[in-house]
C-alpha cells in the first residue's frame, strides 16, 4: 500500500472569485444620478459582497470637505447601507481636478 504525504498531492491554486455584487451596479447608478458624478466605481472588497470599496469624481464635490463629501456619498446610497447589510469600506471623492492631479486631494 503506499503511503500518502500531503507532497504527494498535486494541485493547482485556483484565483479568488470575484463576482460582482448586484448591489454595486445599483449604488453607482445612484451615485451618478444623484451626484451628477463623471465616474463611479463601487467594488466587492473581499468577494463576499459584504465590505465594498467606492471610488467617485465628481464637480459637486468642489469646495467640501471631506466630511461633507462623505456624507454626500452615504446620502446618495443610504437605503443599500442603513441595515448594515453592506458596509462601506473606503471612500475616494475627488473632483475632476484632483482626480487629474491638477489639484492636492482631500483625501
Amino acid at each position: 500500500m503506499a503511503s500518502w504525504s500531503p507532497s504527494s498531492v498535486r494541485c493547482s491554486p485556483l484565483p479568488p472569485k470575484r463576482l460582482r455584487h448586484p448591489v454595486a451596479s445599483v449604488m453607482e447608478r445612484k451615485i451618478r444620478e444623484k451626484l451628477g458624478a463623471d465616474n463611479v466605481v463601487v467594488k466587492d472588497a473581499y468577494g463576499d459582497g459584504e465590505y465594498l470599496s467606492i471610488s467617485v469624481v465628481a464637480s459637486v464635490f468642489q469646495g467640501k470637505s471631506k466630511i461633507d463629501r462623505q456624507k454626500m456619498v452615504y446620502k446618495a446610497v443610504w437605503d443599500e447601507v442603513k441595515y448594515q447589510e453592506h458596509v462601506i469600506e473606503q471612500i475616494r471623492m475627488e473632483t475632476p481636478e484632483e482626480a487629474s492631479g491638477l489639484e492636492q486631494t482631500h483625501l
